[in-house]
């Protein structure tokens, strides 16, 4: 099957008494094409030998045959009489396609999953923030001229959506090339702050987020419902702050990393910065797309930099919803 983002997965486990027309009528997702009939005598228990592992990249549209973990009952699936049935989250091993060019995985996990962007474009037009040269992104070289095209970028690199490094308030902070990876990707948490001025603490008094160890090792979003301003003049002039005493808390409670869909999460002299960037957090500015992510108990989060000697660095961001 095909995910809505065009990735590929593949979930089977269970029984069921008739083949489902799709993965769409079975639970809730897309069509998946159903292999070839099983050969006769074939059992869960003594697989052909010219079975092997599928290759999920490979597998959409072509014949296969699967099996649950550790099942010596059930048949593999066929097309004509299934055993096996679809079902999200499932851990599935031992899943073979009738093929002799793919080799790939003997054991994964089978998901449904949904990739959300929180990255604004990069264009010539997008909006800078006060005092900052704007972007230049042109056409260098083109097929028809030199044989390839090229493009130029001359930017500073708090354009767009972007991530801070402690260098870029904190004296002899580190640059965002020397941070470790780690600290870019985990599992996140979306906080409700539309309607809101100020972000204070009373944003962690509600559930879950009064726990107080549920923010650890978290990358926290706080969701304004500002970046919908993001081509308007307000958007760099009346965007809300957080308060430092949020700040504090955060760092208190050891979250891995913070993000904003306003251009910053304070006005100058940027004491939320040096509090939070002091204590080794980056901060994440000019995100979009959160609202999409208020109703969501858990997801992961990609927020890979440009490996780039600098204080700060253009990412493209991603939330993962499993």
């Amino acid at each position: 099957m095909r995910g809505v983002d065009g990735t590929l997965f593949l979930s089977i486990f269970g029984k069921q008494k008739s083949r489902p027309k799709s993965f769409k009528a079975a639970c809730g997702c897309l069509k998946i094409v159903f292999g070839r009939d099983e050969p006769s005598g074939t059992s869960c228990s003594r697989r052909p030998s010219n079975l092997f592992p599928i290759d999920t990249a490979r597998a959409v549209g072509k014949s296969f045959w699967v099996f649950p973990a550790g099942c010596v009952r059930t048949p593999y699936l066929s097309q004509g009489n299934p055993k096996a049935t679809l079902r999200l989250g499932t851990d599935v091993s031992n899943v073979f396609m009738h093929s002799d060019k793919i080799v790939a995985l003997s054991f994964f996990r089978a998901i449904y999953m949904k990739i959300i962007d929180l990255t604004h474009p990069f264009t010539n037009t997008m909006p800078t923030y006060p005092g900052d040269a704007p972007p230049s992104l042109r056409q260098v070289a083109s097929i028809g001229k030199e044989g390839y095209t090229d493009h130029r970028l001359e930017t500073t690199m708090h354009m767009g959506t972007h991530i801070d490094a402690p260098a870029h308030m904190i004296e002899g902070g580190k640059r965002i090339d020397e941070l470790p990876l780690r600290l870019f990707c985990g599992k996140g948490l979306a906080l409700n702050a539309r309607g809101r001025k100020k972000l204070d603490v009373e944003l962690l008094t509600t559930e879950p987020f009064s726990n107080a160890t549920i923010l650890s090792g978290r990358i926290v979003f706080f969701c304004t419902g500002f970046s919908k301003k993001y081509r308007e003049a307000s958007y760099f002039t009346d965007y809300p702050v957080m308060t430092e005493t949020l700040a504090q808390e955060l760092v208190k409670r050891k979250i891995k990393m913070v993000g904003f869909d306003t251009p910053s999460p304070d006005y100058a002299p940027y004491a939320v910065h040096r509090i939070l960037l002091g204590a080794g957090i980056p901060i994440i500015e000019n995100l979009t797309n959160l609202e999409a992510l208020l109703e969501l108990h858990t997801f992961d989060i990609e927020a890979l930099p440009m490996n780039i000697s600098a204080d700060a660095a253009f990412a493209r961001i991603a939330a993962i919803i499993k």
